[in-house]
């Protein structure tokens, strides 16, 4: 909870500001007044997205230019950007723009959440980053919007309050928040969820997002939902991560998540329980539609793609299976995912037994280790059923209309 002490200085710095609707912030900016009225006075330094967090009020949008951003004001590693409802936190600019529509293509203009608090991750010095990077209270709901950040470099280490997971994002109780074109890059937890933790009925939704490089210690390389809501995922790229149980996304004891339309390659389960990509446990009505699973491993259990153990009413739709290996490169339908999983109109590496389901090449333009678009030969093409897609999936992996 943000400190009296703290709201009343930030009130009186921003006093110009404070009623303006629209919140300002450059660390690049030298000029101006300093109070975030405009992209002229607009906040400064590595603290001016933090300092804006603390005045903003419910209806507010805070537009953040590209740079790199610190929580808090020094080296406390249990300092984090506090999300708030009603209240949409945009980066991505370049500085000038009228709208967040007006922003250059993301990734051109990034703008950092940062959790290297003492600018020493390049000599491999983890130890005094951020726990969590960002987190969303109790009670957040889906009005709390972050949209066009890179996370990058938070370090869930620490056993006691919750500190171990949720490296870049933690939400805590019915947290669920909405987060869109965000980069978690590089984070890690010791316990689970290196990019995002979640549990006691949090549920947030995630678009356009990506969830690289993260090293989840126990479960999860990416995310962990344990105990939580209906999360959502819709064209998000998983890629590059690892962790003893579900190199990229774990989902225990929890039911009525969606994830849609997205692509899972090059993650890594270490541990005896498996789950290359994805492990699903507990829980049910679990649905992954029009996803790609391509190039994951799992070192010490069958299930390279996806493991299934023990959650009900988990379904697989109009989704690819290919290049998963299991110990020792083995890359049968076993190592793909789970048999007993209700997969239908699905591509299946060795075959596997439902409607639609095929096993033949998927033909990716660029191999499995590059682009996996499909190319104009490939089986997959109207291969699917459309009446799996959730009603307001409209565009598929790449931005363009998912029915053409």
């Amino acid at each position: 909870m943000r400190s009296l002490l703290k709201t009343t200085l930030a009130l009186a710095f921003l006093a110009q500001a404070a009623s303006a609707g629209t919140i300002f912030v450059d660390a690049n900016l030298t000029t101006g007044l300093n109070n975030g009225a405009s992209w002229a006075d607009a906040l400064q330094t590595s603290k001016g997205v933090q300092q804006a967090l603390l005045v903003a009020n419910p209806g507010d949008e805070i537009y953040v230019a590209d740079g790199t951003y610190f929580p808090g004001s020094g080296t406390n590693r249990n300092d984090s950007f506090e999300l708030i409802n009603g209240v949409t936190l945009y980066g991505g600019f370049l500085g000038g723009e009228a709208s967040p529509a007006d922003r250059p293509a993301f990734g051109s203009a990034p703008s950092i959440l940062s959790g290297d608090l003492a600018g020493d991750d390049a000599l491999g010095m983890l130890g005094d980053n951020s726990y969590n990077i960002i987190d969303s209270p109790v009670g957040t709901d889906a009005t709390a919007v972050i949209d066009g950040f890179d996370v990058v470099g938070g370090n869930a280490d620490t056993s006691s309050f919750n500190h171990d997971r949720g490296g870049g994002l933690l939400c805590i109780g019915n947290a669920s928040p909405t987060v869109r074109n965000c980069r978690f890059i590089g984070n890690r937890s010791s316990f689970g969820g290196a990019a995002v933790y979640c549990n006691t009925g949090s549920a947030p939704s995630f678009t356009d997002c990506t969830f690289q490089d993260g090293v989840g210690g126990n479960f999860g390389g990416a995310i962990d939902i344990a105990g939580g809501g209906p999360a959502r995922f819709e064209r998000c790229l998983f890629q590059g991560n690892t962790a003893a149980r579900a190199g990229a996304l774990e989902i225990f004891s929890t039911s009525g998540v969606l994830v849609s339309s997205c692509v899972f390659r090059d993650n890594t389960a270490t541990g005896a329980s498996g789950g290359g990509a994805i492990w699903v446990g507990s829980g049910g009505d679990t649905r992954f539609v029009n996803c790609t699973i391509v190039n994951n491993t799992a070192t010490n259990q069958n299930q390279g793609g996806m493991r299934n153990q023990g959650a009900g009413g988990t379904v697989v739709r109009n989704s690819i299976f290919w290049n998963n290996q299991g110990p020792g490169g083995a890359m049968g339908s076993g190592n793909q995912l789970t048999g007993s999983i209700n997969a239908t109109y699905s591509i299946v590496q060795g075959g596997l037994a439902g409607t639609g389901n095929l096993s033949a090449d998927p033909q990716f333009d660029g191999g499995t280790s590059g682009d996996l678009r499909l190319a104009p030969t490939s089986p997959a093409i109207d291969a699917g059923n459309n009446n799996s897609l959730p009603a307001d999936s409209l565009l598929d992996f790449g931005g363009d209309p998912r029915y053409v």
